[in-house]
């Protein structure tokens, strides 16, 4: 088990899909039935489409509804093993 640590982000909402790849960011809600079920999840912008930092097992393709916060950069993320 881990904590995810985030410091010093912005508040935006965007689609995911307008992202670039190597973008860091958190999910606000998605536009599937259960809106709630990833929210707070941090997601990396791959090649591919997306990948959960938060449960790596969670992707997404690049054409996901995610609306997201882009953690800017300079954000650091830590994760802890516990």
């Amino acid at each position: 088990m881990y904590k995810l640590l985030i410091t010093n982000y912005r508040k935006k909402g965007v689609s995911a899909n307008t992202t670039k790849i190597g973008d860091v960011m958190r999910v606000i809600s998605t536009r599937s039935y259960d809106s709630s079920a990833f929210t707070d999840h941090l997601v990396l912008h791959t090649y591919n489409g997306f990948v959960s930092l938060s449960n790596p097992n969670l992707v997404w393709g690049p054409d996901c509804s995610l609306l997201v916060e882009v953690l800017p950069k300079g954000t650091t993320v830590t994760f802890e093993v516990l």
